[in-house]
């Protein structure tokens, strides 16, 4: 993978950005009042930049690339350590308060995929201010779920539930502030967190259970209320761009600080809205010599306030706030530039940028050699930014359209072969009826298991690999009605039961319930128990070590006081079908007192329970932690086939108009003489008549 030449020059630029703010916190002392805030956005670089690198690593990127941004991450890491020591002696209570944000690298994980805002649900009234809502309430309420306790619990109120995510018409920093609640509340754990962070990823989980249950009660998704406040923020961003010139520099600092923290918290979530590249460069240029962001001393503060966590506060000169913010918005455009769009119109890389009044030093605090990162190493020595011009010339037409169709049936066969369907589909399609033929599960999905085992020396070890499920598992010994037993009770359920075809002795069972025991809530169904019966023997080269003849079952231990995870997520309505299309891993056992660790990966999940006869879906809801983008219309072929007529003429003009004249004058040779007939019958036409062919230019600069 390697970078054009714009994206790589754009990519150094934001990464000396980091180097100066990484520079600025090792600069930091104790008598400048050091900031929680820029602990916070140290520790964001760190996660997103190792997140990158890890990310890059997998597409054969330039070595140089993956090296810096690894670097990067190391850097942010130490500089945050050490200022954080800082900050802790300074104000231990507040950094004990946050601990869990500021002792660990803050990845940007909830940008799994791309998504857009609805203008449908921008608020048609706003209030800059509101008692509901003022900066005392809001830091309690956040202060709320950072519990100091051992265990990491969190226990927001209903008082802050309801402020924070169902006030809605707010602005600026109080609609800001009600982002970073919901994200801080929401974010999920780690599959795999480090030993020293469990009391977090415990913290997490609390808070995330929380949030389930009150927008279960409030009947809203997650994903709607993102969706619904993001649609607004960047609204927000979009009336700032609208009244100011192209670079931005009549917008006050606080309004430059508040269209960073709007980029940051938005961006993070995968809107592709936030890419304005006017933003972009307002942020490249507001930084200082010594690597900081300034806030002038003069510009009050409004009523809700701008403190990103607990203080704002920094060395004179600097504003930690802004430096943190900073910070987040431009892991942010790294983010998207370095990730290919879904959006053509929002594609970061391929815009035409603005230069700057000033020019942005390129190696500022840091030396990088970016052409490096791009393809044609020597075309790129002299590459700039797209600048301000004419449009380009239409050339001879009669050589574009041959080249034009060559392109288009090239092109055809190619989407016809990627619309095909794969020959060995991994997906499952399962159905459970009653005795009267009446369905009650369906379940499309591919299940893999994730198992481990006692060997015949009584160690464990690991499987290699996933096992998957067939997708031709039978589905005798399913019930619409069971009752499953859990110690020395039972729990109503459904049951699903497939077994292997080819493996005699392995089944895998998934039961769903409506028991509120399980604090699944009135109306509602879940899938509640997976459990794996295993026969070593018929999977011999699987488990080649096993004892002979044993069979073991893979089982979870239910605990009514503290319900499976499984069951918080893998749950909808009664007459609604649940639709998850990113895979979800499950644990089954991670107890091995009670006997080998397994878990479950769920993917490209469709299934209903509780059904009342039909034979087809219900309503489709989207699970909430499934943060892609789904249910798309199926592309019918015509529309497939007229969009890819446009976007191959308008690629190849593209193409055309950036050939130089030279290479353009060397294709079109045949044409010479016949156009050279042409211009004297047009010569002896227009002696007395002039016929305008020229092309009339426009101002088309951004």
């Amino acid at each position: 993978m390697y970078l054009s030449a714009n994206t790589a020059k754009l990519v150094a630029l934001i990464l000396n950005t980091l180097f100066g703010i990484i520079e600025h916190s090792r600069s930091t002392r104790a008598s400048d009042k050091p900031s929680v805030d820029l602990v916070f956005g140290l520790r964001v670089i760190q996660g997103e930049s190792d997140r990158l690198a890890e990310q890059l690593a997998s597409r054969s990127p330039p070595e140089t690339l993956v090296d810096i941004l690894r670097r990067v991450s190391k850097e942010a890491a130490e500089a945050a350590d050490s200022l954080g020591n800082l900050t802790r002696d300074d104000s231990p209570i507040q950094y004990d308060r946050l601990r869990r944000l500021l002792e660990q690298p803050y990845p940007l994980w909830q940008r799994l995929s791309e998504r857009k805002t609805d203008h449908h649900l921008i608020w048609s009234a706003r209030t800059m201010f509101s008692s509901n809502l003022t900066d005392e309430i809001s830091n309690r309420c956040i202060s709320e779920l950072f519990s100091s306790s051992a265990d990491g619990d969190c226990r927001p109120s209903k008082e802050c539930l309801e402020v924070m995510l169902n006030t809605k018409h707010l602005a600026n920093y109080a609609l800001s502030r009600q982002l970073i609640y919901f994200t801080v509340a929401t974010r999920q754990a780690s599959a795999t967190p480090p030993t020293t962070f469990l009391p977090y990823t415990t913290f997490q989980k609390l808070c995330r259970k929380a949030m389930l249950s009150y927008y279960s009660m409030n009947q809203t998704a997650l994903t709607v209320h993102l969706t619904e406040f993001c649609s607004n923020v960047i609204h927000e961003m979009d009336l700032f761009l609208s009244r100011a010139p192209k670079d931005l520099e009549s917008l006050t600092p606080l309004q430059k600080d508040l269209l960073m923290q709007h980029v940051f918290v938005c961006g993070q979530h995968g809107f592709v809205d936030v890419i304005q590249p006017r933003v972009l460069w307002m942020l490249l240029g507001q930084q200082s010599e010594a690597g900081c962001f300034p806030l002038p001393a003069n510009d009050a503060p409004p009523e809700i306030g701008r403190r990103l966590l607990a203080v704002a506060q920094s060395r004179p000169g600097c504003s930690g706030h802004s430096t943190s913010v900073a910070a987040g918005a431009s892991m942010v455009y790294l983010n998207l530039l370095l990730s290919s769009s879904n959006w053509a119109d929002f594609h970061l890389a391929d815009a035409a940028f603005i230069v700057p009044h000033r020019e942005i030093p390129q190696n500022r605090f840091t030396q990088m050699n970016w052409q490096l990162w791009t393809k044609n190493r020597q075309d790129s020595l002299d590459a700039d930014f797209i600048p301000d011009g004419e449009p380009p010339r239409l050339h001879n037409i009669k050589s574009d359209i041959i080249a034009f169709i060559a392109i288009f049936l090239g092109l055809v066969p190619l989407v016809s072969a990627s619309s095909s369907p794969p020959v060995d589909d991994p997906q499952g399609k399962w159905k459970v009826a009653d005795e009267h033929g009446k369905t009650c599960i369906m379940m499309n999905a591919q299940i893999d298991l994730i198992l481990s085992y006692v060997k015949e020396d009584d160690s464990m070890t690991d499987v290699g690999t996933p096992i998957s499920v067939p997708a031709d598992s039978t589905t005798t010994g399913s019930s619409c009605y069971e009752k499953v037993p859990v110690g020395d009770d039972t729990v109503d359920s459904q049951v699903l039961q497939l077994n292997f075809p080819h493996s005699e002795g392995w089944n895998v069972r998934l039961a769903f319930t409506q028991d509120p025991r399980l604090e699944i809530s009135n109306g509602d169904w879940a899938l509640w128990q997976v459990t794996v019966t295993a026969n070593y023997s018929s999977m011999s080269d699987t488990f080649p070590d096993a004892g002979v003849g044993h069979t073991h079952v893979y089982y979870s231990v239910i605990d009514f006081s503290e319900p499976p995870e499984i069951a918080d997520i893998e749950f909808t309505h009664n007459g609604d079908s649940l639709f998850c299309n990113a895979a979800q891993t499950f644990i089954i056992n991670s107890d091995t007192k009670n006997g080998p660790a397994a878990n479950v990966k769920l993917s490209n999940v469709w299934m209903q329970a509780y059904m009342e006869g039909s034979d087809n879906f219900g309503t489709k809801v989207v699970c909430s932690d499934d943060q892609n983008e789904i249910d798309l219309v199926p592309v019918i072929v015509s529309g497939v086939l007229a969009f890819l007529v446009l976007f191959t003429l308008i690629a190849y003009f593209v193409y055309r108009s950036r050939l130089p004249t030279d290479i353009l004058e060397m294709t079109e040779p045949e044409f010479e003489e016949d156009d050279h007939h042409h211009s004297h019958e047009k010569e002896h036409n227009s002696l007395n008549h002039h016929d305008n062919y020229g092309y009339q230019e426009e101002d088309n600069r951004f």
